[in-house]
Formats: C-alpha cells, sequence, structure tokens
C-alpha cells in the first residue's frame, strides 16, 4: 500500500510562531514583571490624602507630624512635611480617615470623615494656631469634588 504519511504540527509552530520570536515575547514578559513595581499595579486600588501646613500667620510649618488613620481598619499611616510644609501619604487603602497634625508649640488638628476614594487624592490643607501641645481643634470634613479629581478640605 502507497499511503501517504501525515505529521502532525504542535507547539509554537503550530500558532505561527518560531522558538526565537516566542523566546523573545516570554522574555518581554518577564522583563515587564520585574521592572513595573508592586504599586504602580495597585494603584488603582488606592487613594491618597496630601495638603499643605502653615502656621497663624500664614508661613509653612516645616517637619510637623501627619498621622492618618483608617477608621474601619484602625491602621495608622505617618509622615512629616518637608521644608515647604508640604506631605503626602500615596498608596492608601480606600475609607474613611481620621487625619491628625501636630508640630511642637502649635495647637494639635484632627479633621475626622477624610474620604479616600480610588486613585484620588483628598486634599487636607491646616492652619495651626499657637498653643501648647495638649490642646487640639475637631475639624468634620465637607467633601466636595474638584473638577481634578482631588478632594478639598480646606478650612
Amino acid at each position: 500500500m502507497g499511503g501517504t504519511q501525515k505529521t502532525a504540527i504542535s507547539g509554537p509552530r503550530r500558532l505561527g510562531l518560531n522558538s526565537r520570536c516566542l523566546t523573545i515575547v516570554l522574555a518581554a514578559l518577564m522583563l515587564l514583571g520585574i521592572v513595573l513595581p508592586d504599586r504602580a499595579l495597585a494603584q488603582s486600588a488606592t487613594g491618597a490624602i496630601s495638603g499643605i501646613v502653615t502656621d497663624a500667620q500664614g508661613g509653612v510649618v516645616p517637619n510637623a507630624e501627619v498621622a492618618a488613620t483608617n477608621t474601619q481598619t484602625r491602621v495608622i499611616t505617618t509622615t512629616k512635611t518637608n521644608e515647604s510644609g508640604v506631605y503626602n501619604l500615596p498608596y492608601l487603602r480606600l475609607g474613611t480617615y481620621e487625619v491628625r497634625i501636630t508640630a511642637p508649640g502649635l495647637k494639635a488638628t484632627v479633621v475626622t470623615g477624610v474620604v479616600v476614594d480610588q486613585a484620588n487624592i483628598s486634599r487636607v490643607d491646616r492652619t495651626l494656631e499657637l498653643g501648647n501641645v495638649t490642646e487640639s481643634i475637631t475639624v468634620e470634613a465637607n467633601r466636595a469634588a474638584s473638577p481634578t479629581g482631588e478632594h478639598d478640605l480646606r478650612c
């Protein structure tokens, strides 16, 4: 019998890819997995709080302690203001926060009800008054979205 033999093609050649092309694609995907930081991939599930801290005379307050407490989980995230009085708390879990700002020789300020939304920045600017460190001022945040996607919580 003079039949014709059929050879089954499987693997990358069946898909029209040669092994060199497949190797390059796999290497590129692995490189992307190594190069991209985890936080960049998780940005859509987080938000941030930022702002400027000033004193009653309008001067910036460098090195002020800023602590944001998630009211559901009680997890506290802290930072300090820079030399321009600016602070940023990135990559916060979504939820409602209490923000406490303290600096030596100034009254502490507590802002409650700060909502952190997905991929947004909630802005909390505060002016600290002269006073004892044991004194504090509590402010309930009112949430107003700005056209830039930031929440502006200024007093």
